[in-house]
């Protein structure tokens, strides 16, 4: 009974480790207004690991942060500008759309759209499924911090 008690445990204590997981690149269960400050204590804990594990000097340091700055910054235009293309072929498709589709399908179109969408807000919200969402942050999850 006792095996089979701490067994259970075990099992459960594993399972729910992801539902309380924390993404500490982007400051997943925090507010929202904190991302910058999340931001910048990344690249400080980064920082503090990389000059610790390669032993670099202060001015290494310094090198090594205005290389990393240089690259977030970047990857901020890139996702800016591939964002502003993602509305440009949204806004195409919308109107490609237009010349098919029949203006009673064009308000069901539309009316299925909003409940999507509506569904997605209630995912944000925490009310279904995950809040970890990545729109419009500049970090990756591959392993090249």
């Amino acid at each position: 009974m006792k095996k089979s008690l701490v067994l259970t445990i075990a099992v459960l204590a594993l399972s729910s480790a992801p539902a309380f997981a924390h993404c500490g690149t982007c400051g997943i269960g925090e507010a929202k207004g904190s991302k910058m400050m999340d931001k910048e204590n990344w690249m400080k804990e980064k920082m503090d690991k990389m000059s610790e594990e390669l032993g670099l000097s202060p001015e290494q340091v310094t090198q090594v942060e205005g290389i990393m700055k240089t690259k977030m910054e970047k990857k901020k235009a890139v996702h800016d500008e591939a964002e502003n293309k993602m509305e440009e072929i949204k806004a195409e498709y919308k109107e490609s759309l237009k010349g098919v589709l029949t203006p009673e399908q064009l308000e069901k179109y539309e009316a299925m759209k909003d409940e999507k969408g509506s569904m997605k807000g209630s995912m944000k919200d925490g009310k279904k499924g995950s809040d970890h969402e990545h729109k419009g942050s500049d970090h990756e999850h591959k392993g090249s911090h």
